[in-house]
Formats: C-alpha cells, sequence, structure tokens
C-alpha cells in the first residue's frame, strides 16, 4: 500500500505533462466507487465452489451492464452539450459510414474480450489480494509502454521522468503482492515433504522381516503415523453455537478417522491429526446438547467431552480443511480470512444443514454428517493418506 501510495503522489507530482479536469475527476471517483461495490457484491453472490453460479452471476451481469451502458451513452449523445458530447454525437453519426470504423471494431471487439476476461479474473474465488491489482496495474503499465512506443515511432510528446519513476514504483508493490509472500508457506511445503521421505526411509532402513517379534511373541500394535503426516493436520467443523452440529461433526469425523487408522480416538493426536469445531457466534465453555450426545449414541460413535469455542483467524490458518454448515457460514469463515477461501466448504456442497431438534431429526442429521464425511475421505486430497 505504502509503494502504490507513493507512486500515485509521484505520478500527480508531474502535473505539468497532463491535464486533470473536473469531469475526470469525477469520472474517476465514480469509477472507483462502482468498483468498490462491484467486487464486494462478486465476493458475496459469485466467489464460491459451484461454477454454475460464477457462470450464472457473469452472464446476468453482461446481459444486464451492456445494454444499460449504450442506453446512457445514446442518452448522452442525444441530450448532452459541449465540445465532448458532440465529440459523442459524431461517433454516433458519422464513424459508422467512415473509413475508421474497421478500427474501430477491433478496438470495440479486444475491450469486450479484456472485459470478459476482467470479470472472470474478478470472479476468482482464491483471492483478490494479488490478481485484481494485478490485472489493474497491468492496465496503467501497458499505458505506459504504449506512449513510450507512440513517441518513439511516432514523434509524440515523450512519457516523463515521473511516469517512469511511478511505474516502477508499481512495480514493486506487485513483487510485495506477489506470490512471493507465499515464501514461507512454500518454504514449510517443502520442509514437510523432505520430513515425509526421512520418514520412509527410515521405515524402510529399521523394519524388519520378523513379523513374530522378540522371542516369538506377536509384536505390539503400534499406532501407525499416516504417511504425509510430518506435521499435524487440522480438521476444523464450523456451525454457529458450536453447541451441536459442528460438535457432532467433529466427533464423527475424529471416529472415522481413528477406524481407518487402526487406532482409538484418543490416539489421533499422537498420530498427527486433530479435529476440532468452532462456532461463529458461540459463547465458550458451553457443552454439547444432549440432544446431540443421544444421537451420536444412537448411531455408535463414542461421545467425548465438549466445550464450545469461538471461531478465530488462528484457527482457520492452522486447519488444513475447514467444513461449515451453511453457505453463510462458509462466507463468514472466508470474510475472515480471504486465502482460506480455497479450503473452505460447506460439508454438504449441494444445500445447507440446517439444525432441528424435532424427534429423530437430529438422529438422522448424524447419519446423513456421517455419509458425507465418509464421501469426503474418498474425493478430497486431504483424505488421499487415509488406508482404503
Amino acid at each position: 500500500m505504502g509503494f502504490s501510495l507513493l507512486a500515485c503522489a509521484v505520478a500527480l507530482a508531474d502535473g505539468a505533462n497532463y491535464t486533470l479536469g473536473l469531469i475526470a475527476v469525477v469520472d474517476i471517483a465514480i469509477y472507483l466507487t462502482s468498483y468498490f461495490f462491484r467486487l464486494r457484491l462478486m465476493t458475496r453472490l459469485a466467489k464460491s465452489n459451484d461454477r454454475g453460479n460464477t457462470i450464472r452471476y457473469f452472464v446476468e451481469e453482461q446481459i444486464t451492464a451492456t445494454p444499460l451502458l449504450f442506453f446512457v451513452l445514446v442518452l448522452l449523445a442525444c441530450f448532452g452539450r459541449g465540445e465532448m458530447m458532440s465529440s459523442l454525437r459524431q461517433g454516433f453519426t458519422s464513424l459508422p459510414g467512415s473509413q475508421a470504423v474497421v478500427v474501430a471494431l477491433l478496438i470495440g471487439a479486444s475491450y469486450a474480450a479484456l472485459c470478459v476476461c476482467t470479470t472472470f479474473i474478478f470472479l476468482d474465488r482464491r483471492e483478490n489480494t494479488f490478481c485484481i491489482p494485478m490485472h489493474s496495474a497491468s492496465s496503467l503499465l501497458s499505458g505506459i509502454v504504449a506512449a513510450a512506443m507512440l513517441a518513439y515511432l511516432y514523434g509524440q510528446p515523450p512519457t516523463s521522468t515521473a511516469q517512469y519513476a511511478s511505474a516502477g514504483l508499481m512495480i514493486i508493490a506487485l513483487a510485495f503482492l506477489s506470490p512471493l509472500h507465499h515464501i514461507r508457506w512454500s518454504r514449510q511445503r517443502v520442509e514437510r515433504a523432505l520430513a515425509e521421505s526421512q520418514l520412509i526411509a527410515l521405515g524402510s532402513v529399521t523394519g524388519s522381516s520378523d513379523e513374530s517379534g522378540i522371542f516369538g511373541a506377536p509384536p505390539a500394535k503400534v499406532p501407525e503415523k499416516p504417511k504425509s503426516s510430518a506435521r499435524q493436520r487440522l480438521f476444523l467443523f464450523v456451525c454457529r453455537a458450536n453447541t451441536l452440529r459442528s460438535p457432532m461433526a467433529q466427533q464423527i469425523c475424529a471416529a472415522e478417522i481413528a477406524s481407518c487408522l487402526g487406532v482409538s480416538i484418543g490416539q489421533l493426536e499422537a498420530a498427527g491429526i486433530r479435529v476440532l469445531s468452532a462456532g461463529i457466534a458461540a459463547r465458550p465453555g458451553e457443552a454439547m446438547s444432549p440432544d446431540g450426545e443421544r444421537a451420536l449414541t444412537e448411531i455408535g460413535v463414542p461421545v467425548q467431552r465438549h466445550t464450545s469455542q469461538p471461531l478465530t483467524v488462528n484457527l482457520i490458518e492452522q486447519a488444513v480443511a475447514i467444513y461449515c454448515m451453511t453457505e453463510e457460514q462458509r462466507r463468514a469463515v472466508i470474510n475472515l480470512v480471504p486465502a482460506a477461501a480455497v479450503k473452505t466448504h460447506r460439508l454438504d456442497p449441494d444445500q445447507d444443514l440446517a439444525e432441528s431438534h424435532e424427534p429423530g431429526a437430529i438422529t438422522v442429521f448424524a447419519e446423513q454428517v456421517r455419509e458425507l464425511i465418509r464421501r469426503r475421505f474418498e474425493t478430497e486430497m486431504s483424505f488421499s493418506w487415509l488406508p482404503r
């Protein structure tokens, strides 16, 4: 942000090389304000795992905004006054029959293609913090390059030193925003991979072919760590109050992972695995609902002691996967940590898991959650290390 503001200051200080009139200032203000609301709407309505929802937003925006933009230009051409509006009218009346119409259509088609690419960049659910600034800055930097080419090839006024300095500061700002800010995360991945390879190598060196153990006695069954678990994995379930849905999902998931690994639930942490739950609006220290405990017992899941906790940024950042009961809760997680969008999912991708206290409904909910978790085990990379 500091380098971006410094780039603006350097560019604006170069006032002798351009004129920024009142209309231009108003236009820029409207443009920036519109993008502020547009990006917020995109984040809330279209940035999700549902590709169909994203495409639908894109189509609806285009079929609304494009005709509206054209209609506004027609109104300005018909009723506007002054030299600028006269030029606009000339574009509607004289340009279609002139030799420049082909060039104008190529410019329009190129800008339309740019608009499509831009919109899909903005709709990318993974992050706003790099793709959008990179796209916007590339437009400005291309303007600097184009101006330099016009000066060199056609004798146009040269680009000032201040403009080049401003462009350099923008490039530095982009470097700070670039994937370089993932260096620590990338280093941790490399370190984890090295540690895993060392564990595998150690196992192959120290492994014994004598399956009967010492003096012919059967060997004690030692819980085997998941092969890719050099670091602890945290799986996080999120609901509203953290007293029913998410703690039930937490305990069902813990039981399923323990069953897959052939260990007890109490041994999961020693095996490098944690399964936790939290609430968007949880009050700390509350126990699980008795109805939830009863439902877990009915489906054969051991009931563990539970105390509610609020969702925190630290929990979100530690988790390798986050599962929410509703789409609203998923968006709440992403609003707290936008970079967590790629690992935050609705437990049921097709619908919200509503809270119900009707007789029998909680047991049905527990069975549904267990089926959804088992389905996740089969389809997601997060659980690819589980034995099948």
